[in-house]
Formats: C-alpha cells, structure tokens, sequence
C-alpha cells in the first residue's frame, strides 16, 4: 500500500515537471489558495472584537454607559413669613411719621372742606353759601352785633366788581372740640390788594364745623 502511495505521488510529480506551464499553473493555484486563507483569516480578526487590554486604575465597560440624569439642585427652603399688620407697622415709626402713614385726619378734612367753601363764596360774591360758614354762635370783632356784621359784609361784598380770595400755607389743629386754622389771606378786590395771616376758630354745630371766631394778625 505504502510502495503505492509513493509510486502515485513520483509519477504525478514527474507529469508536472514534464511540462513547465503544468509547473506554473501549479504555482498560482497555490497562491491563490495561500491568499484566499489570509484574507478569511483577516476579515475574522477585523469583524471579531475583543475585549481591550485597559491601563491599571481604569475600568471599561462593554456596553457604552447611559446617560445619567442632570442632578436636581434644591434651593433651600424658606418659611414663608406672614407680613406684619399695617398697625404694628405704624406703631413702630415714630410719631411725627406715623401721622404721615395715617394721612389726614376724618376733622381736618372737614375743616378744609368748610374753610375752602368760605374763600370760594366770598370770591364769587355768594352771601348765601358765605353765611352759611359761620355758626349762630359766631361772635364779630369789636362791638358789633350779629345782625350789624352781617349788613357789614354784604355792603362789602356785593359793592366790589370784582373780589379773589386766597387761602395758602393752611394749618389746621384740634383741641377737644375746637378746631383752629391758620393761614395766609390774600384779599384782591378792584384795585385793592390785602395780604396777612387769619386765623379762624371753628366748632361742630348740628354735626358740621362753623365758624365762631376770625381774627387778623
């Protein structure tokens, strides 16, 4: 069997040496055997992956990592703090400003109130509404009587054309049940022109501040 095998390989080595294009069609056949190998032997380490070789001290993962979520940053929490009453605010401040946080006063307005209707009347002549300012109880200047007073004013009322009557720097104060205004008069009439300080003290009569007292500084 054995003498066969070696008789079969010496008589097919000598028909290829017997021919030199038998000899070089053997070679490429080899070649391209040889190439075909190492190609499907490359294409298998390219397409095979394998676990990388990391440095010491780092970890990879074989799948990539999923994205984390951002961190939540709380801001700290702050008791919410009812605001104080408008009292305790106004009690807190001084005096003089709390006055100033209350506004004016339910009397002082009334009082401007009268003493704006009072200087408006006088200058557009109305008796009847400038009358009407000063109390049954108002006591004149001088010795005359309520009913010579009143006969006085409208002699110099009505006898001018024209009459503008002024009230500035008006300062109003409260004393029990008296009020007292002081301001400065400025009195055009005609050709006549009068500036000085007043002062008128008033008093609640059927629930509405009058006039009882006037004076000229």
């Amino acid at each position: 069997m054995m003498y066969s095998r070696n008789l079969f390989r010496s008589a097919a080595i000598t028909w290829v040496l017997q021919s030199p294009w038998r000899l070089a069609a053997l070679a490429a056949l080899s070649v391209v055997l040889v190439w075909s190998t190492l190609s499907k032997e490359r294409s298998r380490e390219e397409w095979s992956w394998q676990m990388p070789i990391e440095p010491p001290g780092v970890t990879i993962l074989s799948k990539p990592p999923q994205a984390l979520p951002a961190p939540v940053v709380k801001s700290p929490e702050v008791a919410a703090k009812p605001p104080a009453p408008v009292a305790d605010i106004v009690s807190a401040l001084p005096t003089e400003v709390q006055g100033a946080a209350d506004g004016p006063s339910e009397f002082d307005v009334e009082v401007r109130q009268v003493i704006g209707r009072w200087s408006a009347a006088w200058s557009s002549r109305d008796m009847g509404v400038y009358l009407a300012q000063y109390a049954r109880s108002f006591v004149p200047s001088g010795d005359q009587s309520r009913s010579e007073w009143i006969k006085t004013r409208y002699q110099r009322i009505l006898s001018k054309k024209n009459i503008s009557h002024e009230v500035r720097d008006l300062e109003v104060t409260r004393t029990g049940d008296t009020a007292t205004a002081h301001f400065e008069q400025i009195y055009v009439a005609d050709h006549l022109r009068q500036t000085g300080r007043k002062t008128l003290r008033l008093q609640r009569e059927a629930g509405e501040w009058r006039i009882i007292s006037e004076s000229s500084n």
